[in-house]
């Protein structure tokens, strides 16, 4: 996890120097939140495709029977 971190704040094309007074952060603060909201997204998604897996490709239900 730390590894993906990294490699995004490497790429990422957000500039430090614009600091925002009114919120008190950098571009690179909230790049930062979408960035993290981004992952989470992605790591939900594979979550769920996972749950189709433990249930076999085939049609069958969590019981192994086949569905219609």
């Amino acid at each position: 996890m730390i590894r993906i971190g990294l490699e995004t704040q490497f790429f990422c094309a957000a500039d430090p120097a614009g600091w925002d007074p009114i919120y008190g952060k950098s571009p690179v603060h909230f790049a930062g939140d979408i960035h993290n909201a981004a992952l989470q997204k992605a790591l939900e998604l594979k979550k769920g495709d996972n749950k189709d897996e433990r249930f076999g490709s085939k049609g069958e239900d969590e019981h192994g029977q086949k569905s219609a």
